[in-house]
C-alpha cells in the first residue's frame, strides 16, 4: 500500500471511530479514540492536536463526502428539472442512509470546535455554491426557471427539505422516512422555481 492510501486509511480509521463515539452520545476522548481505532495516543496528538482537532476533522470530511456525492448525483441531471429535484432527493436520500453524520452536521456546524476551519470551510463552501450556481444561472438563461437573487434559491429549494429533516432527526417525525417525502418535496421545489 503506498504511503498516501495507508496515510488515508488511518485518517478515516480515527474519524470512523470517532463517528461511532459521536453516535453513542459519549464523550469523545483521545483514549477512547486510540482504543477504538486500534490508533496510539501519541499519533493521534501528532496528526491532530486534541479531540476538538478530531471532531472538526470529522465534521469537515463528513460535509465533504455528502458534497462529493452529491456532485456525482448531480452530473447525471439531464435538465433544469433533473437538478432541481435531484437536490432534494439527493439531500433526503444521504440523511436517510446518513443518519448520526447527518445529526453531526446539523448540530455541530456552529461549535467552538469548527471556529479553528471556519476560514477553510468558508472557502470549501464558496466554490461549492459556485458550482451549484453555474448551473441554476444556466438555467434562468434557457427560461427554464425564475430568475432569483442567488442567495434565495438555497432556501427556497432546501429549506423545506431540511425542516423535514432535522424533524425525522430528532424524533418528531419519526412515523415517515425522508424517502417516503422525497416526490412531494422535489415537486415543491421544482414548482417553486419553475418558470412557468
Amino acid at each position: 500500500m503506498k504511503r498516501a492510501e495507508a496515510t488515508r486509511a488511518r485518517r478515516d480509521k480515527v474519524l470512523n471511530a470517532a463517528l461511532q463515539l459521536y453516535e453513542e452520545g459519549g464523550e469523545i476522548t483521545i483514549e477512547r479514540l486510540a482504543t477504538l481505532s486500534a490508533t496510539s495516543v501519541g499519533s493521534l496528538y501528532h496528526h491532530y492536536g486534541s479531540k476538538e482537532q478530531i471532531l472538526a476533522e470529522l465534521y469537515v470530511h463528513t460535509l465533504e463526502n455528502y458534497r462529493q456525492s452529491l456532485r456525482q448525483q448531480l452530473s447525471e441531471a439531464t435538465t433544469s428539472r433533473d437538478f432541481v429535484t435531484g437536490l432534494v432527493r439527493h439531500y433526503l436520500s444521504w440523511v436517510e442512509a446518513n443518519p448520526v453524520a447527518s445529526r453531526l452536521l446539523l448540530h455541530e456546524r456552529r461549535s467552538q470546535e469548527l471556529q479553528t476551519k471556519d476560514p477553510e470551510l468558508r472557502q470549501t463552501t464558496l466554490t461549492f455554491v459556485q458550482e451549484l450556481g453555474v448551473r441554476l444561472k444556466a438555467a434562468v438563461q434557457a427560461g427554464e426557471i425564475r430568475s432569483l437573487p442567488m442567495p434565495l434559491y438555497q432556501p427556497i429549494l432546501l429549506g423545506p427539505t431540511i425542516e423535514f429533516c432535522r424533524q425525522w432527526l430528532s424524533g418528531r417525525s419519526a412515523q415517515m422516512k425522508p424517502s417516503q417525502v422525497a416526490d412531494a418535496l422535489a415537486e415543491a421545489a421544482w414548482r417553486a422555481v419553475a418558470n412557468h
